[in-house]
């Protein structure tokens, strides 16, 4: 199982390739949104623009200080991922605290942690 791990507007842009390409392989994958960004601005319009992403899952992190917002989505990811069960990899992308409690959450839980940052805009 895959799961993927966005909780603002540049991560959104940035998974948006990976989810086509996990679509045209006919992967499956779930889909959490910490909602780190949780303006409409921010967040929702992306995900219609990327031809209506829908999130399977939405933690509500919203805002507060960088240890609240981290601690909100490492319980988020810890429940999702035992909702799921099994393992697999957690595949996130940037430097945010959705991306640091998610790769926490996922460790911590056994699954392997696929962070991507570096060269995202080198083609």
């Amino acid at each position: 199982m895959i799961m993927l791990v966005a909780g603002t507007r540049p991560e959104v842009v940035k998974l948006a390739p990976v989810v086509l390409a996990l679509e045209k392989l006919k992967m499956g994958f779930v889909f959490v949104w910490s909602g780190q960004h949780y303006d409409y601005e921010l967040s929702r319009i992306f995900f219609e623009e990327f031809g209506g992403l829908v999130p399977d899952y939405d933690l509500g992190v919203g805002s507060g200080s960088h240890g609240t917002q981290t601690a909100r989505v490492v319980q988020g990811v810890e429940e999702v991922l035992e909702r799921i069960g099994g393992r697999g990899a957690v595949v996130a992308v940037g430097d945010t605290n959705t991306v640091l409690g998610a790769g926490l959450a996922a460790v911590k839980m056994g699954w392997v942690f696929a962070h991507v940052e570096s060269g995202l805009r080198s083609f």
